[in-house]
């Protein structure tokens, strides 16, 4: 009687945690039909060729279908809105630069959104900016470029690609620490404003070196200065600003994923290990190489986080002290 009641009793323990187990596994999400990359810049721009160069190496890692889905507008409220709007299941991911979610939200007094409608996933590049200025202007170096803005009549005009963009708040900080005179000048992307730089029709222009290198090493610009900490490979015989006398200085530029806030944990990690080994690989890395930028060191989506919450915090206290407001 023992026997059979013990028997009776096992078999019930076991039925019991078949279900149990059989819950846990059905609870872990599945793996998405495929994923789409959601670009914020039309097709054509560093943005959506890194998105690009990703999709070829995603789809060999998660066997699945990956499509670059590229949604302009409203300084990257379209895409952004639009990521919000699919499920929270892994299956949709935002490349981003930290315009989207980190400067716009301190520039645009009424986006009802900042980073924390996200989850982020993996950081993917780091790249710097550079001081440019026409070949043939008698400006040589950072510190005859600061002594003649003190000393012409009318301020510098400088360009940047568009409004409210590292470059363009970098540029800002530039003139704060320095204590130029400058006058910023808008355009609709990079190329107009490096065509008008090389024509005369600007002063300056302060851009990342991906968009720049080829200008500078063909001699139809001159680089000035850099805004990393130290001297880049690239570019070893361009000083830093951080060298010219301004020590503190710095601007990073950086590419980023992330998911909708609420997408589970398990979506979360499995999106950043296939990004980490996809920018851990060789020829991926010389890619991101030959754009002027370093592939992130690998790093999980908590460190990330911690990235863009500081980089958040910096920006909005940059803003704020700047009074660079946009609406």
């Amino acid at each position: 009687m023992t026997s059979r009641l013990n028997r009776r009793d096992l078999l019930a323990t076991l039925a019991s945690a078949s279900v149990l187990g059989s819950t846990n596994l059905w609870a872990q999400p599945a793996a998405p039909s495929q994923l789409r990359l959601v670009v914020p810049y039309p097709a054509g721009g560093s943005t959506d060729a890194l998105a690009r160069q990703l999709s070829v190496r995603l789809m060999e890692i998660l066997k699945v279908p990956v499509l670059v889905d590229n949604r302009p507008g409203g300084n990257s409220a379209v895409a952004v809105n639009y990521v919000l709007s699919q499920p929270a299941d892994g299956s949709t991911l935002f490349i981003f630069d930290p315009s989207s979610l980190i400067i716009n939200p301190h520039i645009y007094s009424k986006l009802p959104y900042d980073h924390t409608a996200f989850e982020p996933v993996a950081q993917l590049t780091r790249s710097w900016f550079v001081l440019l200025v026409n070949a043939q202007s008698p400006v040589k170096t950072i510190g005859e470029f600061i002594a003649t803005a003190k000393s012409r009549p009318a301020p510098y005009n400088y360009a940047a690609s568009s409004a409210g963009t590292p470059a363009h708040i970098g540029m800002e900080m530039v003139k704060a620490a320095t204590k130029i005179p400058a006058t910023f000048i808008a355009y609709k992307g990079s190329a107009p404003a490096l065509n008008d730089l090389m024509g005369g029709q600007l002063d300056a222009q302060f851009i990342d070196v991906a968009s720049a290198i080829q200008y500078v090493q063909s001699g139809k610009l001159r680089a000035l200065a850099v805004s990393s900490k130290s001297r880049l490979a690239i570019l070893p015989d361009v000083p830093t600003i951080a060298e010219s006398g301004y020590p503190d200085f710095e601007v990073v530029a950086w590419f980023g994923s992330a998911v909708r806030s609420g997408t589970p944990a398990a979506a979360v990690q499995r999106l950043n290990a296939a990004l980490v080994a996809a920018t851990a690989e060789p020829a991926m890395g010389d890619w991101i190489r030959a754009q002027a930028s370093l592939p992130a060191p690998a790093n999980t989506p908590q460190e990330f986080g911690q990235i863009m919450r500081a980089d958040y915090q910096k920006w909005g206290q940059v803003s704020k002290s700047l009074n660079i407001l946009l609406d």
